[in-house]
């Protein structure tokens, strides 16, 4: 977004970080909110969140990388995370996992909670086996579990070895380690 919240995250990674323009590392959606989540948590209660979608839910992949797209990524490793949040990058993020793999930098992803309940659409399905396999999956045990309409995470682990990821990292047939 290009609100409040953008002027502090912008001025923080400037001042925390070694990047000085930060128009060159961030997507600035200017007619959108930006996306922002507190974490809640203590010593007896599981973590909590407040999200507001804002900019997350519509950024597609090529207004994240900007000019020259995959292509022009100067990196060795990307990490998707939110995937449930980022409904806009659903569409090109197969091919853009794919062409970053061709490129032989590495592809991580944490596929967060699903609020809305659905936890398998086609990107996702796509994301995990084939071509544009991520080559690190670190769902938590509960989105294992709704990803693969598994019970115990023990069942969930062998569908997802199953179809396509492995434990043994291995890139032929678009594996993926599972972890979590």
């Amino acid at each position: 977004g290009n609100d409040r919240m953008a002027q502090v995250l912008s001025t923080a990674l400037q001042t925390e970080s070694k990047v000085l323009d930060t128009r060159k590392t961030l997507a600035v959606m200017e007619r959108e909110t930006t996306a922002t989540c507190v974490s809640m948590f203590g010593p007896y209660v599981d973590r909590t969140f407040i999200s507001t979608y804002g900019a997350a839910k519509t950024v597609t992949v090529e207004q994240l990388l900007g000019v020259g797209g995959v292509d022009a990524l100067d990196a060795t490793h990307v990490h998707i995370g939110g995937f449930y949040v980022c409904k806009g990058l659903h569409a090109g993020l197969p091919e853009a996992v794919r062409r970053l793999k061709g490129r032989e930098i590495k592809v991580s992803m944490d596929p967060n909670f699903d609020a809305a309940g659905e936890w398998t659409p086609a990107a996702m399905m796509s994301i995990v086996r084939g071509p544009s396999a991520v080559d690190v999956l670190m769902p938590s045990e509960v989105e294992a579990c709704e990803i693969t309409g598994k019970n115990t995470a023990e069942e969930a682990l062998e569908v997802l070895l199953g179809s396509g990821i492995s434990g043994d990292g291995g890139g032929e047939g678009g594996r993926s380690k599972a972890g979590g």
